[in-house]
C-alpha cells in the first residue's frame, strides 16, 4: 500500500486530526456539478489532514490551531479554481495532503462521494481529477448524501456505495481493497435504506448510520454499524427493535423508522469516548420496556453495544405524524465549561425550530436511559 512521506517539520506520530488544511474547505453541500475552493493569499503553506466531514470525531468542524483565517485576512479569500464533477456532491470532502504518487509527483488530494455513489479524487491545488471509481448500486434512482472518510494511518479511503456496503480504496491509486471483510455490508435492504450521513471514525471503528431511502418507503430501520477497521467485524445498534443486535432482514422487525440521517451521523464525546446521535420519525416504546427509540437523542458505548443515556421528547409519538424529526440534526457538543454547574453540554435542533440544551452527563435530567420529557434546570443568573 502506498503511503505518503511525512511532511518536513511535522514531527512524529499520527497527525491526522491535528492541523488545518492549507485552504478553507467550503462545506460544499449541494454544489450541483461544481466545487469551489478558496485560498488565503499568503506566503507560507502547511500540510494537514481533514479526514472527514466534521474535522474530528466530535464533529467540531473547527481546527483549534488555525490562525490564518481571521477578521483581517478574510478579505483576502479568493477563488483558486473551479471544476466540474461527474455528478452532484451533496456533502463536504475529505482531504489528505502530500501523497506520493508512483510517477514521483506529490499531490494534496480531495475525496468526494457523489450522489450517484462514485468516489472522486481531485488535486486540491488545481481541481484536476486524479481518479474516479463508481461504486455499485442496488437499483436505479438510488442516491447518497454521504461524505467519505480518509484514514492516513492505513492509506485508505472509505466510501458508501449504493449497494448497501461500505467500500475501502487505496488513497493514491483508487484501487478497491478487498479482504478482512471488505467491502462490509451495512444494510440488507439497500433499495429502501441508505447512508445519508457522513462516515466517522474513532476507537478503531468506522461508524456508519442508516436511514430511509426514496420517500421513506418501508421496510427501513435506522441503525448504526461500528466496523472494526482492522478485521472488518461489525457491531450493530438498531434504533427500532434494538433487542436485535444484527443487521435486520426485511420483515424481521414489524416497526419502521427512527432513521439516523443528520449530517454528522454520530459524534464522539471527547471526554468519555461515547457516541451521541439523534433519531428521526419513528415509534418510541423504550419507556414502557420496549425496544424502539424514535425521536430521541441517544448516548451509546463506543462499540454501540449499549444505550448509556437518552433524551426523548415528552410527546415522541406525536412528532412523527407531523414529520417533525428530532433527528434532523445531530447533537452539537459544546466545549467544556470549567467550574460550571453543568460543564458538558450539547445543543439539539429539530424541524420544530426549537433549540434544546442538554446535559451530556444526564440527558433527560432523570438519570439513565428510557425516560420521556426533561427535568428542567434553572440556569444561574
Amino acid at each position: 500500500m502506498t503511503k505518503r512521506p511525512r511532511a518536513a517539520g511535522s514531527g512524529s506520530g499520527h497527525r491526522g486530526l491535528r492541523s488545518i488544511a492549507p485552504f478553507a474547505l467550503l462545506a460544499i453541500a449541494a454544489v450541483v456539478v461544481t466545487i469551489v475552493i478558496v485560498q488565503i493569499i499568503a506566503t507560507a503553506r502547511r500540510s494537514a489532514d481533514w479526514p472527514g466531514f466534521g474535522f474530528d470525531p466530535a464533529g467540531s468542524r473547527t481546527n483549534p490551531t488555525e490562525t490564518r483565517i481571521s477578521a483581517t485576512t478574510v478579505q483576502g479569500l479568493r477563488r483558486l479554481w473551479q471544476t466540474t464533477l461527474p455528478d452532484v456532491a451533496d456533502s463536504s470532502p475529505a482531504y489528505l495532503p502530500t501523497l506520493a504518487f508512483p510517477d514521483g509527483t506529490t499531490h494534496d488530494v480531495l475525496y468526494l462521494t457523489t450522489k450517484s455513489g462514485s468516489l472522486v479524487a481531485l488535486d486540491a491545488n488545481n481541481g484536476a481529477q486524479l481518479w474516479a471509481h463508481q461504486n455499485p448500486s442496488a437499483g436505479p434512482n438510488m442516491v447518497t448524501t454521504s461524505s467519505p472518510l480518509a484514514d492516513w494511518a492505513s492509506g485508505a479511503i472509505y466510501s458508501y456505495g449504493l449497494d448497501g456496503k461500505v467500500h475501502k480504496y487505496e488513497a493514491v491509486s483508487g484501487a478497491e481493497l478487498f479482504g478482512s471483510g471488505w467491502p462490509v455490508t451495512v444494510s440488507n435492504m439497500p433499495v429502501t435504506e441508505k447512508e445519508s450521513s457522513a462516515l466517522n471514525s474513532a476507537h478503531g471503528f468506522l461508524y456508519v448510520t442508516m436511514a430511509s431511502c426514496c420517500g421513506d418507503t418501508p421496510p427501513y430501520q435506522g441503525h448504526v454499524v461500528a466496523i472494526n477497521l482492522t478485521t472488518g467485524a461489525k457491531h450493530v445498534f438498531n434504533a427500532v427493535c434494538s433487542d436485535h443486535t444484527h443487521l435486520l432482514q426485511p420483515g424481521e422487525c414489524r416497526d419502521n423508522g427512527a432513521g439516523i440521517w443528520a449530517r454528522p451521523g454520530v459524534v464522539v464525546d471527547p471526554v468519555t469516548g461515547n457516541l451521541f446521535l439523534a433519531t428521526g420519525n419513528g415509534p418510541y416504546t423504550a419507556d414502557q420496556g420496549g425496544h424502539d427509540w424514535g425521536e430521541s437523542v441517544l448516548e451509546l458505548t463506543p462499540d454501540v453495544g449499549r444505550v448509556v443515556d437518552s433524551y426523548t421528547l415528552a410527546n415522541p409519538n406525536d412528532m412523527t405524524p407531523q414529520d417533525l424529526d428530532l433527528g434532523s440534526a445531530d447533537p452539537a457538543l459544546l466545549p467544556a465549561v470549567p467550574g460550571g454547574k453543568v460543564p458538558y453540554l450539547a445543543l439539539q435542533a429539530s424541524k420544530e425550530g426549537v433549540l434544546r440544551v442538554l446535559n451530556r452527563r444526564n440527558l433527560s435530567g432523570q438519570g439513565g436511559q428510557g425516560h420521556i420529557g426533561m427535568r428542567q434546570i434553572t440556569a444561574p443568573s
